[in-house]
C-alpha cells in the first residue's frame, strides 16, 4: 500500500479574498485574488513569510486556490513546518473565460506577466509581510498554471528561488509554424483551445492558428521553450530552482512539449529536476504522489534558500586535512554517523546534504567546471550540450 503525505488540517483557516486594479489589464479592469494566510499571521514579525504564488488551470479561477479539491491535488494541504503565504489570481481571457494563458494579449489588453511583477507581488509585500527577496519567492502551477510557471522562470529568474510546473499547457516548439501534427496545444490543431471566437483567438494570439502567428510573438509570448533558449544565460546566473512533470500518457500529449523543454535546459545547462511519470494522464491517481512530491521538491529548495547548509568547524578541518595530502596521525575526529533504514542500520559518515562540497574540495575542482559533463556536440548523432 503506497504511503502518502500527511494532510495539514489547518491549511484553509485564514483565508482572503480581493479585487486588484491594475493599469496593465485594460480586460477585465480588476482582477480577482485570494489569499492564504498562516493560522496565525503576524504583520509585524522580523522574519518576512515565503510568498508562493499558485497559478491555476484552465476552465478555474482564484478559488482554486482555496478549494479542498484543488489542495488535495496540488498537494498544497501537505504538511510542513515552514509557515508560508499563498496568492492567486483569475487569469481571465479577453472574452470572460478563465483561460488567459497567463500571456501578455497580442492586442495588450492583458499584460498579464507584468501584472504580477508590477503589481501582484508588491501589493502582497506591502500588506502581509511576505517575500521581498529572491529566496522568499516561489511559483507552482499545473496544467495552464504550469505554463505560467514557467513564464516567469524563465523570463524573471532572479525573482523566484524555485518554479513548480506540472504537465504545462505548452507548445512543443519555438515556433508556431513548426509544431507536431498531434500537438493538442496548438490553436488550430485537432482539439485546439476551448471556448474561444476568432475574435479572441486573434486579440490573445494576433491569429487563428499557431501556423500563422507572428514568429517574433510566438518566441517571446507563448513558447516557454523558445523563452529558455533565449534566455538560457540569465536563467543560468539566477540560480532559480526548477521541477517540471509530465504524465507519459497526458491526453493532451504534454509529454511531447515537456520532454522537448527538458533537453532544451539539459542542453543549455540549466539545471532542473524532471519526473516523466510513467503510466501518468493529465487527471488520475497518479496525482495522489504528485503533488505531495512536488511540493516536497519546493519545501527542500525553500528551506535550501532561506537557511542553506555551511560547513561547520569539523567539517572545514576536514577538508583543510584532505587538502594537506591527509597526514597520517592528524585526522580530525569525525563524530558524525547516521544509523537509520537508510543505512540498514549500518551507519556512515555523514557531513550534510551537499557531501559533494567536500568531495570537490578534496579534488580541488571548482564550481563551474562541470568536469563531468562536458563533452562532444554530439552522441550517436543526438545533440550532447553546450559548452560554456
Amino acid at each position: 500500500m503506497a504511503q502518502y503525505a500527511p494532510r495539514n488540517p489547518d491549511y484553509l483557516s485564514n483565508t482572503l479574498t480581493g479585487t486588484l486594479e491594475s493599469k496593465w489589464i485594460k480586460s477585465p479592469k480588476s482582477v480577482k485574488y485570494s489569499i492564504i494566510l498562516p493560522p496565525n499571521h503576524d504583520k509585524n514579525r522580523s522574519e518576512p513569510y515565503p510568498l508562493i504564488l499558485s497559478l491555476h488551470p484552465g476552465m478555474a479561477d482564484r478559488d482554486h486556490l482555496i478549494d479542498p479539491k484543488g489542495a488535495a491535488r496540488t498537494g498544497r494541504d501537505v504538511s510542513h513546518d515552514r509557515p508560508v503565504i499563498w496568492v492567486s489570481f483569475s487569469n481571465d481571457d479577453v472574452d470572460g473565460s478563465s483561460n488567459g494563458m497567463y500571456m501578455d494579449t497580442f492586442d495588450g489588453l492583458g499584460n498579464w506577466i507584468n501584472f504580477v511583477v508590477d503589481d501582484l507581488i508588491p501589493f502582497m509585500e506591502k500588506n502581509y509581510n511576505c517575500g521581498g527577496q529572491q529566496k522568499y519567492r516561489y511559483v507552482t502551477g499545473i496544467c495552464m498554471g504550469g505554463l505560467g510557471a514557467l513564464k516567469f522562470a524563465f523570463q524573471h529568474p532572479h525573482l523566484f528561488a524555485a518554479i513548480v510546473a506540472q504537465q504545462p499547457a505548452m507548445p512543443a516548439g519555438v515556433s508556431g509554424g513548426d509544431l507536431p501534427y498531434n500537438d493538442k496545444l496548438d490553436i488550430g490543431g485537432p482539439a485546439g483551445l476551448p471556448d474561444k471566437s476568432d475574435h479572441s483567438l486573434v486579440a490573445m494570439y494576433g491569429a487563428q492558428t499557431f501556423a500563422t502567428t507572428d514568429d517574433n510573438f510566438f518566441r517571446k509570448n507563448i513558447s516557454p521553450i523558445a523563452m529558455a533558449i533565449d534566455n538560457a544565460e540569465n536563467i543560468r546566473n539566477s540560480e532559480v530552482k526548477l521541477y517540471i512533470d509530465v504524465g507519459d500518457e497526458d491526453f493532451l500529449n504534454l509529454q511531447n512539449a515537456a520532454e522537448l523543454l527538458h533537453r532544451v535546459l539539459w542542453s543549455n545547462r540549466i539545471r532542473h529536476e524532471y519526473h516523466l511519470v510513467h503510466g501518468g494522464d493529465h487527471a488520475g491517481s497518479s496525482w495522489r504522489r504528485r503533488g505531495p512530491e512536488a511540493m516536497d521538491f519546493l519545501w527542500r529548495e525553500m528551506e535550501n534558500a532561506i537557511d542553506p547548509q555551511l560547513p561547520t568547524t569539523e567539517e572545514v578541518e576536514w577538508i583543510e586535512w584532505i587538502k594537506g595530502g591527509r597526514k597520517k596521525g592528524k585526522e580530525p575526529l569525525l563524530k558524525k554517523v547516521i544509523k537509520d533504514e537508510y543505512t540498514g542500520g549500518i551507519g556512515g559518515l555523514v557531513f550534510s546534504d551537499k557531501p559533494s562540497v567536500y568531495i570537490a574540495a578534496a579534488m580541488n575542482i571548482k564550481k563551474g567546471d562541470d568536469v563531468a559533463t562536458d563533452g562532444p556536440e554530439e552522441i550517436m548523432g543526438y545533440k550532447w550540450r553546450n559548452k560554456k
